[in-house]
């Protein structure tokens, strides 16, 4: 009975790009199988890590999360398109290791997805995020306000998608290419791809 609620609804993939945070990294997974929207798979990118990682993804003792384990030079964005190009969902989500989800997240964003009007051209679902320092939250991001529909004018002046709260269809990337690994847009590569899309 529970494999059959794990797998209502359109597969997600999440890419979790980590190196040497164990114990965020524990944190960000937790927040992602606590979910209320379960089919989904995990894929943890790891740049060699040096602590027991393989042991970290075990210790989970679930069959969703998958441990990759490749060494992108410094430039952790090819570790996200490894994510994306190993990923089987039929959606993509990003939460880096330092990255937490609220419980509801993707149940709210796939239902945008699944029942807007719009499905056929929707590529990409996005949120407000929490900023979290040392004495808790310090302010709601992105400071630029949420966009709809036609965005692209308005993304060349302030992009405005925190990545951790995206949920891109995988078509995109298929459409469009990944995120730039040109050092030159690092840090940006992900407002590079937003307006791209």
């Amino acid at each position: 009975m529970e494999s059959e609620i794990r797998n209502i609804g359109p597969l997600v993939s999440i890419i979790v790009t980590t190196y040497n945070r164990e114990l965020q990294l524990l944190e960000a997974i937790n927040s992602i199988i606590e979910q209320t929207y379960q089919n989904i798979e995990i894929l943890v990118v790891d740049n060699f890590s040096d602590y027991d990682i393989q042991g970290l993804i075990q210790s989970f003792n679930d069959p969703r999360i998958v441990l990759v384990q490749n060494e992108n030079g410094g430039n952790y964005v090819v570790n996200r398109n490894l994510g994306i190009l190993k990923s089987t969902g039929e959606y993509i989500a990003f939460c880096d290791d330092d990255d937490y989800w609220l419980p509801h997240k993707l149940s709210e964003q796939m239902r945008f997805f699944t029942q807007s009007p719009y499905n056929a051209t929707l590529g990409l679902v996005y949120s407000r995020c929490y900023m979290l320092g040392p004495a808790g939250i310090y302010r709601v991001g992105p400071r630029a306000p949420l966009y709809n529909g036609h965005v692209f004018f308005k993304m060349l002046i302030i992009p405005s998608v925190p990545i951790l709260t995206a949920l891109v269809k995988k078509t995109v990337f298929d459409d469009i290419g990944m995120f730039n690994e040109d050092p030159v847009v690092r840090c940006q590569e992900d407002n590079e791809f937003w307006i791209r899309l």
